[in-house]
């Protein structure tokens, strides 16, 4: 398969989710999970987990630096 560079648009004209839970960095890494299953790209890496014991989301970064840590 040979990729292009062009870019994707989506627009998104419904998105519906718990107020109380809503984060944009779960719904960024949320749409990315689903492009890439969507259009068969290949994985990043990236994932977000909800922990229904701590009642938060795990990060999971894979081989990439936290982008939010103070590390270099």
């Amino acid at each position: 398969m040979r990729w292009r560079t062009e870019g994707l648009l989506v627009r998104v004209t419904s998105f519906t989710f718990p107020l109380a839970h809503f984060r944009s960095e779960v719904a960024a890494l949320t749409m990315d999970g689903w492009l890439r299953q969507e259009f068969d790209l290949p994985e990043s890496e990236l994932r977000v987990v909800a922990d229904a014991a701590g009642g938060a989301y795990r990060f999971e970064w894979g081989s990439h630096a936290a982008p939010f840590s103070d590390d270099s």
